[in-house]
């Protein structure tokens, strides 16, 4: 039997090993993890409440993934890292337009707000607004989106293929921790470009 107490026993040990041995990683993550402190702290105005939130939900995923990161989680991390560029992507799209503004923050007050927003916050649409700003942005956008959809944030063959394995006798492995060094590098520097990525968002919508 493998209990959740073995489970968190083994995670607590992958977390002390990538800290010994990933260190560069380490280091770049703190510095994307200052920027977003330094972005919250530089912006507190009520005006702008709608990006701050979702700044603070982008923030929340990327502590969470970093700790996915460094427990070994590798194919867990790209859940959080498409849901690092959706909050970031929302923010731009919600930035200085009143009426987007509502649709998003009154979603919960009825069916109908809420088909509203299902109908308004669409990739396609927001992907559209972002091109029609900042092409760069954009292809940006879709690169590391399309990375974290293949690589993880949907169930498809790519995401279980690196873990999964099957003997002669046609019994099967699936290792939930990856300690292959190139897929841990590939998996760190997407996490790494995604928050910079979202950084660069933040401070065109901040202004900061």
């Amino acid at each position: 039997m493998h209990d959740i107490l073995q489970n968190n026993k083994d995670i607590m040990s992958n977390i002390k090993t990538f800290y010994a041995h990933e260190k560069s990683i380490i280091e770049d993550l703190d510095k994307i993890n200052d920027q977003y402190f330094m972005l919250e702290s530089k912006n507190k105005k009520t005006e702008i409440v709608v990006p701050i939130f979702l700044l603070l939900t982008t923030h929340k995923s990327f502590i969470a993934c970093i700790t996915l990161l460094q427990s070994l989680q590798l194919s867990s991390c790209y859940t959080l890292t498409r849901s690092i560029l959706e909050s970031s992507a929302y923010a731009y799209y919600i930035d200085h337009d009143k009426k987007r503004k509502n649709i998003y923050i009154s979603r919960n007050l009825n069916k109908e707000r809420e088909n509203d927003t299902k109908k308004e916050f669409t990739i396609k649409k927001i992907c559209k607004y972002i091109r029609g700003n900042n092409i760069e942005l954009c292809n940006k956008f879709e690169k590391l989106y399309n990375e974290a959809i293949d690589k993880g944030a949907h169930p498809n063959i790519e995401n279980i293929r690196p873990y999964f394995t099957v003997n002669e006798k046609f019994e099967y492995k699936y290792d939930f921790f990856e300690t292959r060094e190139e897929i841990i590098v590939h998996t760190s520097s997407h996490i790494i470009e995604v928050g910079y990525f979202s950084i660069k968002m933040f401070k065109e919508i901040l202004d900061a």
